[in-house]
């Protein structure tokens, strides 16, 4: 089943925060990354921004920089755990004992806030930072942008296997949005070791696109359900690309309309705190429809009535706050009155 909802935080904005604990900055998205040569070092900067994250929450530690490796053996060296408190003690014992195993020329350390804390980044080096992200299969039907966004590409420093995976989530959970319930995505890293750079593949097969099924209402009145049915299969709706009608090609976007369309069907009917929400789409893979649902609240009669003058509904609509989904309360009914004050 595909809910439909929003997040407290975006990640996208989060990232405006990171904090790149390096003295030297790398570019990695289009160019050759640092050589042994140009590996950074700590700067006592570094040595001071770190104890303020003391105390915090770790949302992951990882190890980072290296796509070719085998890191099972190494995962046990890292002190930090998540959901553990941050400690500039641990994370300096982690980055001794990296260093202890020979394998590296230097262990870096970024820290990188999070909704749900830091997220703790242990660079080994030389490090093999992001190359190209490609979408196999995909960029024949969406356009290459919109993947790269939806892939919150170009990701910040060194590769990590938690960047590909969480790319890869949002990008099963845009194809399904999009009605390609049966599409999958796997993963394929090819490293440029010349350049320092990991190219990842999503390699993509996105299946048949689902058709329109039943529409149920929850929360609805018999009456109101009555009504809105009818709204959703019209004619009207049709030219609106509002309508759902069974065995109809799935989109997101008549989806949205629909939900517009609805919500304003019971407006019209006086519900003008009336709210009309999508809240999913229940795939059936024998019959290959999605089974929408809509949460309806119709909330109370509400009739507006201007006296001693005439105003178009248009301008009735334009002018009162009250037809423009914010409740009902005094101080939207004198914001009205002014506004109609105003206009005359």
């Amino acid at each position: 089943m595909l809910a439909f909802g929003y997040s407290g935080w975006r990640y996208r904005c989060a990232a405006l925060f990171e904090v790149v604990l390096c003295a030297t900055f790398l570019v990695a998205q289009t160019g050759p990354t640092a050589t042994p040569a140009q590996t950074p070092h700590t700067s006592q900067q570094t040595q001071e921004v770190l104890p303020s994250y003391e105390g915090q929450n770790v949302s992951s530690a990882e190890l980072a920089g290296q796509p070719d490796l085998d890191t099972a053996s190494l995962l046990p060296l890292i002190a930090l755990k998540p959901n553990q408190s941050f400690s500039l003690a641990k994370a300096n014992e982690t980055v001794a004992a990296l260093k202890q195993t020979g394998h590296f020329h230097d262990v870096q350390i970024q820290i990188r806030p999070e909704p749900a804390g830091v997220r703790v980044l242990f660079v080994l080096e030389p490090a093999v930072y992001f190359g190209v992200y490609s979408f196999p299969g995909a960029e024949q039907t969406f356009a290459y942008a919109r993947l790269l966004q939806i892939a919150e590409y170009p990701p910040r420093g060194p590769y990590t296997s938690v960047d590909v995976a969480n790319a890869q989530k949002a990008l099963e959970r845009f194809l399904q949005r999009e009605g390609y319930f049966q599409s999958e995505v796997k993963t394929r890293v090819v490293t440029d070791k010349v350049h320092g750079l990991a190219n990842v593949y999503f390699d993509t097969a996105l299946g048949r696109k689902a058709k329109f099924g039943t529409v149920t209402l929850a929360g609805a009145t018999p009456q109101d359900t009555a009504l809105l049915q009818s709204k959703v299969h019209s004619f009207r709706a049709r030219l609106r690309n509002a309508a759902i009608r069974k065995g109809k090609t799935y989109s997101l976007k008549t989806l949205q309309n629909a939900t517009n369309y609805l919500q304003n069907s019971l407006m019209s009917k006086d519900h003008l705190d009336a709210k009309v929400k999508l809240i999913s789409a229940n795939y059936d893979a024998g019959t290959n429809r999605a089974n929408i649902t809509f949460n309806v609240q119709s909330g109370p009669f509400i009739h507006v009535k201007v006296e001693g003058a005439h105003v178009w509904n248009w301008t009735k609509k334009k002018l009162l706050p009250v037809y423009q989904e914010v409740g009902v309360d005094p101080e939207i009914i004198q914001e009205g009155r002014k506004n109609l004050v105003s206009h005359f």
